[in-house]
């Protein structure tokens, strides 16, 4: 009880403010407002096309899809960056729930057969990243998704990040795919085998890595892969 009393006080004297518009947000919301969760942010993919922009997929991938528009100085680059340097860890599931209605409308039941088995596999990151960050955001991204669908979030050691590589930020398509040769190792191909596979990230670029990843992942035998972000650069 005295708990809940000291945090509603810490409430009313310090009062969470949106990231978005600066509003204090209420007692259900976290970090964003919902008038700038609906409004804040551009649709990449307002037709719900296979792909954002028209981009040109490798064979292995069926669909790429994110949830908003990514731009420097934005608010969603404010937000990843809580996530991936703050400490912010539960940003990342908030993120995933947000992106869960999104994946239900779009790709299950249209994409891929309500019957069909399901599984996200976020993007792995090196051991020395994780020990240095804490966490995997895309793991977390993927956790916010699977509290709301019904789908399997596939264990960390299916398929490991096994390089550990410079950041990319400032790399062109192709010193990136460089960058990522050999970097994922597929250890248990049996649980990607015959299931349709969501590779999650927090940011799609030029699709380097997701593309990599689906390239590791495709001698095992998946029923499709798609690739889902929150932004789309």
């Amino acid at each position: 009880m005295f708990a809940l009393f000291k945090e509603g006080l810490e409430q009313i004297a310090f009062p969470t403010t949106c990231v978005g518009c600066g509003d204090i947000l209420s007692g259900q919301e976290n970090l964003l407002c919902e008038p700038c969760i609906t409004t804040r942010f551009d649709d990449p993919n307002p037709a719900n096309a296979d792909t954002c922009g028209g981009l040109i997929l490798p064979d292995e991938v069926s669909f790429q899809d994110a949830m908003w528009l990514y731009d420097k100085e934005s608010v969603l680059q404010t937000i990843m960056r809580m996530l991936k340097y703050e400490g912010m860890a539960e940003t990342g599931q908030m993120l995933g729930r947000l992106a869960a209605e999104r994946i239900s409308k779009r790709h299950l039941a249209t994409r891929i057969p309500l019957a069909e088995e399901v599984i996200l596999l976020p993007v792995p990151i090196h051991k020395r990243r994780k020990t240095k960050r804490g966490y995997n955001q895309a793991r977390l991204i993927a956790e916010g998704i699977a509290e709301l669908l019904d789908v399997q979030v596939l264990p960390a050691d299916v398929v490991v990040r096994v390089k550990h590589t410079v950041t990319q930020t400032k790399f062109n398509f192709d010193k990136r795919m460089q960058n990522l040769k050999q970097a994922f190792e597929l250890r248990k191909p049996e649980q990607i085998e015959g299931r349709h596979v969501i590779i999650i990230d927090d940011v799609f670029t030029t699709g380097s890595t997701c593309f990599t990843l689906s390239s590791v992942i495709a001698p095992a035998g998946p029923a499709s892969v798609g690739i889902f972000t929150i932004g789309m650069a």
